[in-house]
């Protein structure tokens, strides 16, 4: 006899049903083999504790808390504190709520989801848990009114636009990343791997930079000239998409760089100082 007890936060309502019919519909893998994660319409915050029970053995598990989307395009809401009992955030828990000032975060969170606080224009006061290892793209993006994010020693992955036009502390001990001058750096400089500058119009990449990383200077539609040097060895994919009025120069010639072929989807120009050694008049 197997049975499942859902708990919905925030209210009274308790549910029974088959714990086989659960895993199937509702199991996120990344959670784990017994999390299950029971909000079949993104509108709800549950906890998922169950006692499971066959001819010889009984198993008990906790389950996990996921705050889901219950916030979002909220107009109201001005302040949030995510208890510390909280495992995970959904993505776009929080994706254009205008007016949202202020966020505690639990302390044991692992990742920012994806566009979690996408647009929260008013978004000025959040810290980023110590334990945080990923920054899901577009996080933060929109969030004009914060004036600095800070990186803990943990975090090794941050997504696509995840950042906003904002100063950028990145902790002593973190070993992937660092920050200079609006933009943001493999630990060394010799990668970088977002450009926050987004009213630049003109840009110079640092002699020491070896490569430029996927989606670096994507969606800044005001850069109007970037200059490449010849120490740069590889652009990656989707690079400067989205950069619609944009010239590139490129200090050396083609066949000395590898990029990808979407690098400069979108952009006015793209043009080498040097031409292919191999060219043939």
């Amino acid at each position: 006899m197997r049975h499942l007890f859902l708990i919905v936060l925030g209210t009274a309502a308790v549910a029974t049903c088959s714990l086989a019919d659960a895993y199937k519909a509702y199991k996120r893998p990344a959670h784990g083999y017994e999390t299950f994660i029971v909000h079949p319409t993104h509108e709800a915050s549950v906890m998922v504790p169950y006692v499971e029970t066959n001819d010889s053995t009984t198993h008990t598990n906790t389950g996990s808390i996921v705050l889901g989307r219950i916030y979002r395009n909220n107009q109201e809401v001005t302040e949030i504190t995510v208890p510390d009992y909280v495992k995970s955030i959904e993505e776009s828990a929080f994706e254009n709520c205008t007016n949202l000032v202020s966020v505690h975060l639990p302390g044991n969170l692992t990742a920012i989801e994806p566009y979690t606080f996408k647009d929260c224009r008013s978004l000025s006061d959040i810290t980023i848990p110590v334990s945080t290892k990923q920054i899901g793209q577009y996080a933060f993006a929109g969030c004009s009114s914060l004036d600095t994010v800070r990186i803990p020693a943990k975090v090794r992955s941050i997504g696509r636009n995840a950042l906003p036009d904002c100063h950028v502390e990145v902790h002593p001990d973190n070993r992937h990343f660092s920050f200079a001058d609006g933009v943001l750096y493999n630990r060394d400089g010799t990668s970088l791997v977002a450009f926050l500058q987004s009213r630049t119009e003109e840009f110079v990449v640092p002699d020491n930079v070896r490569s430029i990383g996927d989606w670096a200077f994507s969606d800044h539609p005001n850069l109007e000239y970037v200059q490449i040097p010849a120490s740069v060895k590889y652009i990656g994919k989707g690079a400067f998409f989205g950069c619609s009025n944009l010239n590139v120069m490129i200090d050396g010639s083609p066949d000395k760089m590898n990029f990808d072929k979407a690098a400069f989807m979108g952009c006015r120009s793209v043009s080498f100082l040097a031409q292919p050694t191999n060219f043939v008049k």
